[in-house]
């Protein structure tokens, strides 16, 4: 087990690891291993295990090394590999606003085991915490802007970066566990034939099949972008 441990943390510094990689060396943990064998229900009807290869997938294919991030790439991945982990149990118990306790809950217990970088650790659940974009966009939250601009500053501060720097960070999470689900990717985003998200380099000018979501993801971009020049 040990050397185990010591092998996740090695690969997880790993610039070029690959998302199927990590997925299955992670599995090697009999907790997430059962983790991501649970449905997550739906539309899609994914385990968690396809629901995040399909977000770490849309990751490599379309943003990373288009954005300079708050994390490194390979760190990035390790967001999506856990960012959904207790989705499964809040799903079963009809309750999906517990998933981001459950699954920060299974995030720390990993992390005391494994014993990941404190200032990593620290990040991943400020993200996985929050979701500001995805509260206020989904219409199931309909997090008021105010709060969402409240909670992208508290997590700048948080993390001791500016607004700036933080905002490639949570639109590229955001989009990426949208378009982990395909109904929803279809549904959120103009796409291509094929059913693929069409997605534009400036993060992201993603666009949006819902006129009046594409006029909310506006407002929210120019209030944030008003923080900047704060």
């Amino acid at each position: 087990m040990k050397e185990q441990k010591s092998h996740i943390l090695r690969l997880i510094e790993d610039d070029s690891l690959e998302g199927v990689k990590l997925i299955k060396t992670l599995k090697g943990c009999s907790i997430l291993k059962e983790c991501y064998a649970r449905p997550l229900g739906g539309k899609d009807n994914h385990t968690l295990e396809e629901h995040t290869l399909k977000a770490i997938d849309c990751f490599e294919g379309a943003f990373q090394g288009t954005e300079e991030l708050i994390f490194k790439p390979q760190h990035f991945k390790l967001l999506l590999a856990f960012h959904d982990l207790g989705k499964p149990q809040a799903m079963l118990e009809g309750d999906p606003d517990k998933q981001h306790e459950y699954t920060l809950k299974i995030v720390k217990e990993i992390a005391e085991d494994i014993r990941f970088p404190e200032k990593l650790l620290h990040q991943i659940i400020a993200v996985i915490d929050a979701d500001p974009i995805g509260k206020y966009l989904n219409s199931k939250h309909n997090l008021p802007i105010e709060d969402s601009l409240k909670e992208i500053k508290k997590m700048a501060a948080d993390l001791s970066v500016p607004v700036a720097t933080l905002w490639p960070t949570l639109l590229t999470y955001y989009q990426c566990d949208t378009a982990g689900y395909e109904s929803l990717r279809r549904k959120v985003f103009v796409t291509d034939g094929a059913g693929g998200a069409i997605y534009f380099n400036e993060v992201h000018g993603f666009k949006f099949k819902d006129e009046n979501e594409a006029q909310r993801f506006g407002v929210l971009r120019q209030r944030v972008e008003e923080l900047n020049k704060e």
